[in-house]
């Protein structure tokens, strides 16, 4: 069997039911093109990809980012968020800078880079705020800090600067002895 397009696919195996037609709505990929999708993938590459991805469908998993491309960048083609981070592949290799859509934690805080967008802190930077108390710190102290605010009670102490010391980063007056802490 002949192989018009030199994908590694027959013509058989493209033209699955032998009329000549290219039909997709009957599985079969075009026998005149390496890509039937145009995804930069080519036909029998997708046919053999593991778990197969459909030739003719360029994005499979609608995430925004093609087959072919996904494949170059490592990232699944058929999940949308390959790190299982809450953030689409598509939204972290678009975001300027890039995000990383192969870690679910970019800066290692122990928050999900889709919890710190969600929360407005920065997935690149551990501590948003620069106030020496790391987002994950701030969201789980009691109570729970501002992980965007660097001094919660205004007394002009970073809240890691108080925490790290025993003062209370939500009062001004941790001891109550009517002198502010900072």
């Amino acid at each position: 069997n002949s192989d018009s397009d030199g994908d590694g696919l027959s013509d058989g195996e493209e033209d699955i039911d032998g009329d000549g037609l290219f039909e997709p709505s009957e599985g079969e990929t075009n026998a005149t093109a390496t890509d039937t999708d145009g995804d930069g993938y080519n036909d029998f590459d997708e046919l053999n990809h593991v778990p197969p991805l459909d030739p003719n469908q360029a994005d499979s998993d609608n995430d925004g980012i093609e087959d072919g491309e996904e494949v170059g960048l490592g990232t699944n083609p058929l999940v949308e968020d390959s790190d299982g981070d809450g953030l689409t592949d598509a939204f972290e290799v678009n975001h300027v800078p890039p995000y990383d859509p192969l870690n679910p934690d970019m800066d290692s805080d122990g928050l999900l880079d889709g919890v710190e967008v969600a929360g407005g802190t920065d997935p690149q930077d551990s501590d948003s705020d620069d106030d020496n108390y790391d987002d994950f710190s701030e969201l789980n102290h009691i109570p729970v800090l501002d992980p965007n605010n660097p001094d919660m009670d205004g007394d002009t102490l970073l809240d890691g600067d108080e925490v790290a010391v025993g003062l209370n980063p939500i009062l001004k007056d941790s001891d109550e002895d009517t002198i502010p802490d900072g």
